[in-house]
């Protein structure tokens, strides 16, 4: 049995683990809401030192690997949410902001995430 306090625990395990991966950093301050089949994530990241340099020097090459890098995030994210747990993912939507360090992540699921927590406790 999955309750919505142990998902959405779960759930910030799996972020931060993927954060650590991708971006050799684990999130500062992580906060997920669920709201029928979209799951929202706004947490505060530490910007890689190599990136802080790049975004003065060369902004645009900065922005391209930020684009790489959330691209590879999103996939990986995307892949252990769906293997957890049995809800096609239709979406992972990522941003970040570099002056405050802030991200958002949107996920869309196919169907409604707590009418399948909850049938998964009826099993």
């Amino acid at each position: 049995m999955v309750s919505v306090g142990d998902f959405k625990q779960d759930v910030l395990r799996l972020y931060n683990e993927v954060n650590k991966k991708i971006f050799q950093t684990g999130v500062r301050q992580q906060k997920v809401d669920v709201i029928g089949n979209k799951m929202l994530i706004v947490s505060i990241n530490t910007r890689i030192p190599v990136l802080k340099l790049t975004d003065r020097i060369d902004p645009l090459a900065s922005s391209s690997v930020d684009r790489v890098l959330q691209r590879q995030f999103k996939e990986e994210f995307r892949q252990l949410l769906q293997a957890k747990y049995p809800m096609k993912v239709i979406a992972v939507l990522k941003d970040y902001d570099v002056e405050t360090e802030h991200a958002g992540t949107v996920v869309i699921f196919e169907q409604d995430v707590l009418m399948v927590l909850n049938k998964e406790s009826e099993l």
